[in-house]
């Protein structure tokens, strides 16, 4: 039987990783689009995905807390981090590349002018520098395994490639990519 049902919309970063997720964690989820989903509206009032019902009723929005719900609800808890500074830290970097990090990437595609184009890149690579800065330090995020934070960031900085993002990443960046690329997590998120 599924845990509950999660709405979500298929192309985009902020959801589309989270059944990748929850396949990770051994979680029976089902997925539904939110356009395609009648109940969708009457269950969310506010009509956003990605969106989570569980079995029993329980709602919750928002991709951070769905996410750390999915990790905390399994057997793996401890991909969130075993310290209380590890998970301190997963939820500084879902933040931040759930904010600021994809707020600047969107809003690079609708920008009004080429300098306000030129602008929002400035805080992109401004963005990738603070991420490079902490992986001069780290294989990954939260350290030398990858971590919940790690899926959202691989799932992010894919996204800004697909897209045709015209900024290249910095080293440590760039490392942290292909290395997630090639580690099961990133061959599962890859997979369809």
């Amino acid at each position: 039987m599924a845990l509950g049902t999660l709405y979500y919309y298929p192309n985009s970063p902020r959801s589309s990783w989270l059944l990748p997720l929850a396949k990770y964690l051994q979680l029976e989820i089902q997925a539904k689009s939110p356009t395609e989903a009648i109940e969708f509206p009457s269950l969310f009032m506010l009509k956003k995905a990605p969106a989570f019902i569980s079995e029993n009723g329980f709602k919750l929005t928002e991709m951070v807390a769905i996410a750390l719900y999915f990790v905390q609800i399994s057997g793996k808890k401890e991909f969130a981090g075993v310290t209380d500074e590890e998970k301190a830290s997963q939820v500084k970097w879902l933040s931040f590349l759930n904010s600021d990090f994809l707020s600047s990437a969107y809003s690079v595609h609708t920008a009004n002018s080429d300098e306000e184009k030129l602008k929002f890149l400035e805080k992109v690579k401004l963005n990738l520098a603070f991420v490079d800065e902490q992986l001069s330090r780290t294989k990954f995020l939260g350290g030398d395994s990858p971590l919940v934070s790690d899926m959202y960031a691989y799932k992010m900085l894919a996204s800004m490639k697909a897209f045709g993002l015209p900024v290249e990443n910095p080293a440590n960046v760039e490392r942290f990519y292909e290395a997630f690329k090639q580690h099961p997590l990133g061959e599962l998120m890859d997979s369809k």
